[in-house]
């Protein structure tokens, strides 16, 4: 992905003043936004956007599937044509043709199941969590609207399946699981025991880049090859020189504890968003420290395989270099925003609040620092 330095003004900005939530997912130059209105109408409905041919007019953009339902937030992510619209009566959506493969809008396979829920997608089978956090019943495997099958497995999965895997902390032991859906197989498991993390906190967060994965396993990021499922690298962090540092002016260490990976194009980045916010980008080769950089205010960081890291600091969108952190880029006007995704030629800062920017660049930005 070449990425290069957007414009200070955002290109376009979306829900500035819709009352109710949003959810956005962008692929390509294409944006996808999940309006859910906390009007009388009560309804909620997507929209999607042709980012190079829109001419700026969200009210003339046609509305898809538009349904009654209550104003809520909805997780939605894009993955090989098809969103994924977790969280109230969960939804597969084809964008090709705003057909549902999957929805619960009308009604569910099994009654037991929460109105809010999760699922993951094998490309044929649903595999359905019986609610939003509850992974303690395994998933139940529905097919043409029925529960055909069952995988009992607890593993507190968030995101949509890739190659039929799923990956995280299994709730009966402290192990961090790669699970095959469609083999219905523990692929690897890793115990966590021997890694400290903050009180009362197990969780691991992850980044994939291609067959590699990246798990922020309390102090130590685990590196994982998805093709051989061996533990191929463990860097610790916390011996870093910026990490000795952070921890040394603090009175409780659990402070330094990062809650974001962000792992791309040979480096991981690891960013804290409490008011010890930072951010630690590695390399994957060893783990060695790059650069980091410290904030009092919250501060996340998403990467990229090009030359340049997106970033929120002070509540402005920022790009840094990769290979030395120097800040490169800034917006003109802040932002509400709490994710960032980058996809094509945009970069998109967005929350469920709404006012969703998008910066785009006219050409790729090449670092002076690059490496190799």
């Amino acid at each position: 992905m070449a990425v290069g330095i957007p414009a200070k003004k955002a290109t376009f900005r979306f829900a500035q003043k819709f009352n109710g939530v949003v959810s956005t997912a962008i692929g390509g130059d294409q944006l996808y936004v999940l309006y859910s209105s906390k009007g009388t109408e009560g309804e909620r409905y997507f929209k999607a956007f042709d980012l190079p041919r829109y001419n700026g007019l969200e009210d003339n953009v046609p509305a898809r599937l538009r349904r009654k339902a209550e104003p809520h937030w909805r997780p939605m992510f894009l993955e090989s044509g098809l969103l994924y619209v977790f969280g109230e009566s969960p939804e597969l959506i084809d964008v090709a043709d705003w057909q549902p493969r999957y929805s619960e809008h009308e009604s569910v396979a099994n009654p037991e199941w929460a109105t809010d829920g999760r699922f993951a997608y094998d490309g044929k089978r649903i595999y359905r969590a019986f609610g939003w956090n509850d992974y303690s019943r395994g998933l139940d495997i529905v097919e043409n609207g029925k529960v055909v099958d069952h995988v009992d497995i607890d593993i507190q999965y968030f995101m949509p399946a890739a190659d039929g895997l799923i990956y995280g902390v299994r709730l009966s032991a402290p192990v961090f699981c790669v699970y095959s859906l469609t083999e219905k197989t523990v692929k690897l498991e890793i115990p966590l025991g021997c890694f400290e993390f903050a009180p009362g906190v197990t969780l691991a967060p992850t980044s994939r880049d291609g067959d590699t994965l990246y798990v922020l396993a309390g102090d130590h990021v685990l590196v994982i090859d998805l093709t051989s499922f061996t533990l191929v690298g463990e860097f610790a962090y916390f011996n870093t020189a910026f990490m000795q540092t952070l921890v040394a002016g603090m009175k409780y260490k659990n402070q330094a504890f990062p809650r974001y990976i962000s792992a791309h194009g040979g480096t991981a980045l690891l960013s804290n968003v409490n008011s010890s916010g930072f951010v630690l980008c590695l390399s994957t080769v060893d783990g060695t420290q790059l650069w980091a950089r410290k904030s009092n205010d919250e501060i996340l960081a998403a990467n990229t395989d090009g030359d340049l890291v997106f970033g929120l600091e002070e509540r402005r969108p920022r790009a840094w270099d990769k290979y030395t952190g120097e800040e490169v880029w800034q917006a003109s006007a802040g932002t509400i925003a709490n994710t960032i995704e980058v996809s094509g030629d945009w970069v998109v800062y967005h929350q469920p609040a709404g006012d969703i920017q998008c910066f785009t660049w006219k050409k790729p930005y090449s670092s002076p620092h690059r490496r190799g």
